[in-house]
């Protein structure tokens, strides 16, 4: 389910990550002309994964509910709404190899 008593499920939040980066990636990768440009939604998730990779490790703190480590989940979900976000930028690339070579095979 991705809503559970009115609140969002991390898989809704990587949902709507995943489209919100697909947007911004494809924009890019049609409008911008620098590769550096082009690759700023990936940076930036790598970022969140190395974030939470550090979490789940326990580096900002740990913490615990009775037998659960709260930061490992932490950083679980973190990881996991990146990943799902991840593949809204690769879908983003894919549309646009296609369009630039269908765009190619014209000339």
């Amino acid at each position: 389910m991705l809503i559970v008593s009115g609140e969002l499920t991390p898989l809704a939040w990587g949902m709507i990550w995943g489209a919100l980066y697909f947007v911004i990636q494809l924009i890019l990768c049609l409008k911008a002309k620098k590769q550096v440009v082009k690759n700023l939604p990936s940076v930036l998730l790598v970022l969140f994964i190395i974030i939470g990779i550090l979490t789940h490790m326990g580096i900002f703190g740990k913490s615990s509910v009775g037998a659960l480590a709260g930061h490992q989940i932490m950083g679980v979900i973190i990881i996991g709404i990146s990943m799902i976000a991840g593949v809204g930028i690769l879908l983003a690339w894919i549309i646009y190899f296609i369009i630039r070579a269908s765009g190619k095979k014209k000339n």
